[in-house]
């Protein structure tokens, strides 16, 4: 039986630790280890609240309402990502004002709360000029409770700065949190895949989310890719595209992911959910209102192909293929097979989707391919 002063019977978010120096200790905890000293000092240990099974079990840990029904949870850590100038600013606007104003965001429903966004790159006159075209355009009030705190060097590395970042979100009440992008608010390599590289990032942004139970999301610029960009095929191929995508994805519990060509009016959202399954948005752009929407009849170049690809499959259901059986069956190269495997089995339709939840190691054995239910 644990002592009184250990438990924890109502459920709270988990705080961060802090320096040893910092830490207070809970009256009448006890410690069988030794306690640490600092220069002869003691040092004051934190014992942290223990729930047992039965306390878990019985624990009432409240739902959050999704911020974006279907896209976005109520709370946690999230990134939005993309090339530069493929209108990431823009996506992470229109977000914020559907929220702010409870309008539907690409179709879905929100729950509505107030909104910070965080923005610490762009002139302010473009940035105004974006919010009036889209508000409008969305029928957003001017009093809709959206905060926004531009280039004000706030950094996610200096505790100072993160003390004001909490300071605000308490002061307007967010439950979503927009912070970017990531090259302006810390002073890392952004191409860094360790835990000493990324790692301090995620958890001061899993921190903040924690702490206020609000959705924090981060802005982040995607890699250059070496040769001519073209639209990756997967979520999972989207994503490997992110600068630090290790450290930095494996964190998350949703990631967005925008791609549109500069000029072009069509594009996707490439969405990769911890708790759930991966999906690609097809999307319009309105160079007027400089909105976004979903593309309701969107050009699948590759349709056909998957579709011969997933006859294949489900021609001889419930046993693995492989992939030179593939090959021989539609006379395709391993390239082509490769490729389309990669995007029916990333990001086809439910069926192909059912297919990669029973088929996921594929990609690492080159002996491939999926069970048809």
């Amino acid at each position: 039986m644990l002592p009184d002063t250990l438990r924890a019977p109502a459920w709270r978010p988990p705080e961060p630790m802090g320096h040893p120096a910092d830490i207070v200790p809970i009256a009448g905890a006890t410690s069988a280890r030794p306690t640490p000293t600092n220069g002869g000092e003691p040092v004051a240990l934190r014992v942290r609240a223990v729930l047992t099974l039965a306390e878990m079990l019985a624990a009432e840990i409240p739902t959050p309402a999704a911020r974006v029904a279907g896209l976005l949870p109520g709370e946690g850590f999230g990134i939005l990502a993309g090339p530069r100038k493929h209108g990431k600013t823009l996506l992470e606007l229109e977000l914020g004002l559907c929220v702010a104003g409870g309008v539907p965001f690409l179709g879905r429903a929100v729950t509505q709360t107030p909104v910070l966004i965080i923005e610490e790159e762009g002139a302010a006159r473009a940035m105004q000029d974006r919010l009036r075209g889209q508000a409008d355009a969305l029928g957003i009030p001017a009093d809709a409770p959206l905060h926004i705190a531009h280039r004000q060097r706030f950094r996610l590395d200096i505790p100072a700065d993160v003390a004001a970042i909490d300071e605000l979100i308490v002061t307007t009440g967010a439950g979503l949190v927009i912070i970017g992008p990531l090259a302006q608010v810390a002073s890392i390599d952004e191409n860094s895949n360790s835990a000493d590289g990324m790692g301090p990032i995620v958890r001061t942004m899993t921190d903040l989310a924690a702490r206020h139970r609000a959705l924090v999301n981060l802005v982040h610029h995607l890699r250059k890719p070496a040769g001519a960009a073209q639209a990756p095929k997967s979520v999972d191929e989207f994503f490997y595209r992110v600068r630090g995508a290790d450290a930095l994805v494996a964190g998350v519990d949703v990631a967005l992911g925008l791609w549109r060509e500069p000029d072009a009016t069509d594009g996707t959202l490439y969405v990769l959910a911890r708790d759930g399954e991966n999906v690609r948005i097809p999307l319009l752009f309105d160079a007027r209102s400089l909105t976004f929407a979903v593309n309701p009849d969107p050009d699948d170049p590759m349709a056909a192909d998957v579709a011969r690809f997933v006859g294949i499959l489900e021609a001889r259901p419930g046993r693995w293929y492989a992939r030179a059986e593939v090959e021989g069956a539609t006379g395709w190269g391993r390239t082509k097979v490769l490729s389309v495997g990669m995007y029916a089995f990333g990001q086809g339709r439910a069926q192909q989707r059912t297919m990669a939840r029973n088929a996921r190691e594929w990609r690492v054995e080159d002996a491939f391919l999926g069970i048809v239910e």
